[in-house]
């Protein structure tokens, strides 16, 4: 995607909503807060009108009960004013909508440089990961359980995507609805049993490397009490946003974005593997 703003905008929205990294994640946060914004007026206007009301109403033995009927014009308007905003607010959601989730759409990758397919199941992500031959559903595909590494999209001074990465997720899930979501790229799609669907997102940037310097490589150590191996190259945290069962808060997942380079050559020791695994059968 081109014309972007640089990741940074995130940051001044660091206390309410994680930085985001994804070409879309600005217009999303925008519908967000304009969405809010209008929810939470409406919510203190209406509990200060209730509030005056109980106050003003409460029981008093001097005061005679009346019927009134109420107002015509008050009940045609807070049904208006509502159907008016909600349009409003489809409206301005729909180009977002439709970059994200329209193939049709003309802001709709046209092409994607990496493709996976990730199938959910109770409590883990298995990723899959096409081989050198960068078709699924070959010898040299792997698998990688709870781990998703894909290119980094890097960007300009201006933010503008230098080079095009865009990731295409195939997502199904093989016993109940999962739901995966990445807080800093703002995706969220639910993962289906026997249907596969579809998202895609980029990511504008790169995870740092471990002490080594280098991306992918395992770099790890152990904590301090000798007992946990920390993985010491950074992730952004990949989460079920669906209770799926008695693991669900345990159902995470790593992602790594990384430069292509680094990329190319682990998947192809990744996928070298695989192929020798599926010859010696």
């Amino acid at each position: 995607m081109q014309q972007v703003r640089p990741p940074e905008f995130g940051e001044a929205w660091k206390w309410w909503l994680p930085p985001h990294y994804s070409s879309f994640g600005d217009e999303v946060d925008t519908l967000f807060h304009w969405i809010f914004w209008i929810t939470m007026v409406t919510f203190v206007g209406v509990e200060l009108v209730m509030l005056y009301f109980c106050f003003k109403y409460k029981r008093n033995p001097a005061r005679k009960a009346t019927y009134t009927h109420g107002s015509h014009s008050l009940e045609v308007a807070w049904t208006i004013i509502p159907a008016v905003i909600l349009v409003a607010l489809g409206v301005a959601s729909t180009k977002t909508w439709a970059t994200i989730k329209n193939p049709t759409d003309s802001d709709y990758p046209q092409e994607f440089q990496t493709t996976v397919k990730i199938v959910a199941q109770q409590f883990a992500w298995n990723v899959t990961y096409a081989g050198d031959d960068k078709t699924l559903g070959t010898d040299d595909d792997f698998t990688e359980t709870n781990i998703l590494n894909v290119p980094f999209e890097p960007i300009d001074a201006e933010g503008n995507a230098t080079t095009e990465e865009n990731v295409r997720v195939m997502l199904t899930s093989q016993d109940v609805i999962h739901s995966l979501f990445i807080p800093v790229l703002r995706v969220k799609q639910d993962a289906v049993p026997g249907y596969l669907g579809n998202v895609w997102f980029d990511v504008q940037r790169m995870t740092s490397p471990g002490p080594d310097k280098k991306h992918l490589t395992g770099d790890s150590r152990y904590s301090e009490d000798g007992r946990t191996l920390i993985d010491w190259e950074e992730s952004y945290e990949i989460a079920c946003a669906e209770l799926c069962g008695l693991g669900h808060s345990q159902m995470r997942m790593q992602l790594k974005a990384v430069p292509r380079a680094d990329w190319e050559a682990w998947s192809h020791t990744k996928s070298a593997a695989a192929k020798a695994r599926a010859a010696a059968k």
